[in-house]
């Protein structure tokens, strides 16, 4: 299981506690799971309590997902890096699908069953997946003043994202192409992306920005997966 902890807070889930003992993720270590349902509660615990992953019903009782992101989301925030899971009604599915740019990792109904939280589960915690690796990544930030190129470097890479040191933190949501080299490769991977997480100095002892990639040139994809489960081969182009 690629998750970095175990600890999962549920909040105002609609099951019971036998019912969601049938989430096969949820049931099975390492995961610890822990249900809240007072709103009042759930914002200071995510401000001082760390977990992997946070599964929110929404709205709920004058709370919504506007109030959560800024805290869950924050810089030092202790969550700031944890799986987020958001359901909320049909009707609101497609209002909300701008929070995917700015923190939520996966949106679904609030009518959803057990067995398809679980595959969502699933497939977030396996994207979760990162290696540690240091590479130089070319950014192009798409802002209103003016388009800016950076390099950073990776912290870490996953197949749905990378983390970045960088002193240049463009605002969440902001949308960037990015050009990566993979080790034994003679030409980098390339695609787009946009800012889901900013980091500060002190609590993650490295200021950077989290990025989710939305599209890849060609097989970049591909090219990314195979190195993060080390099973890319050089492609034997690069001159000695």
């Amino acid at each position: 299981m690629y998750v970095e902890e175990s600890r999962v807070l549920l909040f105002n889930s609609p099951w019971s506690t036998a019912e969601r003992d049938q989430i096969g993720l949820l049931g099975r270590a390492p995961f610890v799971v822990e249900r809240l349902r007072r709103s009042a509660d759930l914002l200071r615990r995510l401000e001082t309590e760390r977990f992997a992953m946070v599964i929110l019903w929404m709205p709920s009782d004058g709370i919504d997902i506007e109030d959560v992101l800024p805290v869950i989301r924050s810089a030092n925030s202790p969550c700031s890096r944890c799986i987020l899971i958001l359901l909320t009604p049909q009707s609101r599915l497609e209002d909300c699908h701008p929070y995917l740019r700015l923190g939520v990792n996966a949106l679904l109904p609030s009518s959803v069953s057990l067995a398809e939280l679980d595959a969502e589960i699933g497939r977030q915690t396996q994207a979760a997946r990162r290696v540690e690796t240091r590479l130089l990544v070319r950014l192009r930030v798409t802002i209103p003043t003016a388009p800016q190129s950076v390099i950073c470097q990776t912290v870490n890479v996953s197949a749905t994202g990378m983390f970045l040191a960088s002193t240049v933190q463009p605002p969440l949501g902001t949308g960037l192409a990015f050009e990566m080299p993979l080790p034994g490769w003679s030409q980098p991977i390339a695609g787009e992306a946009f800012v889901v997480r900013l980091s500060s100095i002190g609590r993650d002892r490295q200021r950077g920005l989290g990025v989710t990639f939305t599209s890849f040139r060609r097989d970049g994809g591909q090219l990314l997966r195979e190195f993060i489960e080390g099973q890319l081969p050089p492609d034997g182009l690069l001159q000695s």
